[in-house]
């Protein structure tokens, strides 16, 4: 599935990088920083693509492209562009051309800018929108305000909804766009919020329940967590097969036959069966201690156990 936030994660990661002033240290965010339009971009798009990318050329366009085709692949970003450009008025007609230009911004358009005498001269990404501003990443730009074709670097912005140089947004066809809620794809389950962004790395309340996201977005379902380093408690807490937190606190005991994992507050724990803990599997025995250090049968099969009774795989 091809959604918004794939370009924008891109995007996203290549803010603070400059252009160069020759062929060199072009992978390098800010190393040999010039003015010469020598970009990754450039060099990139030439070698999937061809013409019409050069290098040492105006690359606000480049960028965007650039940005789809690490998001979806070669096929797959063309689809969304409706075809291939460096030039910023032809990439608009493409858009035009297949009713996908529009005067609202939404999140993953391709907005586009006019200069002083109305023609279009600059482009980017929207990845906010609120009820006053436009927010893009943009490419061959600079911090200042107002558009700033020709820039030099890749930087975030901000524009009144009314800014009279926006000339229009571009709307790529995503799959399944959703401006709110839960998505799912192969890998798992993920969520966007309103203005695009989507929760990950931690905990999110939506709807009322408590949800553990990684640091790419995929939420964490049926396994016991550790809590932040700075919870001296060191408590876990399980997220079901639905992903919502239960509301209750493990912590590990131990005793002089082992380690176990007690449910804070009762008198419950695990015990003849498996659970994933904070990145690895264990297994209880029917005392409820957890194996360790030994090969021991699980439903007919031997699984070995290293001596802190993480399974070996």
């Amino acid at each position: 599935m091809l959604y918004a936030r794939d370009v924008l994660k891109i995007a996203t990661a290549e803010v603070g990088y400059l252009e160069k002033k020759n062929k060199n240290n072009l992978d390098d965010k800010t190393a040999n920083a010039g003015s010469n339009n020598f970009t990754k971009y450039g060099r990139d798009m030439v070698s999937w693509i061809g013409e019409p990318y050069a290098q040492g050329v105006a690359w606000c366009d480049t960028f965007v492209d650039w940005c789809f085709v690490k998001a979806y692949g070669v096929g797959n970003a063309q689809k969304l562009l409706n075809g291939w450009s460096a030039y910023t008025p032809t990439s608009a007609s493409y858009y035009k051309r297949h009713k996908a230009y529009y005067d609202n911004p939404k999140v993953g358009d391709q907005i586009f800018f006019q200069n002083s005498s109305g023609a279009i001269c600059h482009t980017g990404l929207v990845y906010n929108v609120d009820n006053s501003y436009v927010y893009t990443i943009e490419g061959n730009a600079s911090g200042a305000s107002g558009v700033t074709a020709n820039g030099g670097g890749v930087v975030k912005k901000k524009y009144l909804l009314t800014y009279n140089r926006i000339d229009g947004y571009g709307r790529p066809a995503y799959d399944g766009y959703c401006s709110e809620g839960w998505i799912q794809e192969d890998k798992g389950w993920w969520y966007q919020f309103p203005n695009g962004e989507y929760a990950k790395d931690g905990w999110f309340l939506i709807d009322d329940k408590f949800y553990c996201f990684n640091k790419d977005g995929w939420l964490l379902t049926d396994q016991y967590i550790k809590s932040r380093d700075y919870d001296t408690n060191k408590a876990l807490y399980y997220v079901s097969e639905s992903g919502d937190w239960d509301g209750l606190t493990y912590r590990w005991m131990e005793d002089d036959k082992g380690w176990w994992l007690a449910q804070v507050g009762s008198d419950w724990y695990p015990k003849s069966q498996w659970a994933y803990i904070d990145g690895n599997w264990y297994y209880f025995d029917e005392k409820g201690y957890i194996v360790r250090n030994q090969g021991y049968p699980v439903d007919g099969i031997t699984y070995q156990f290293d001596a802190d009774g993480a399974l070996i795989i």
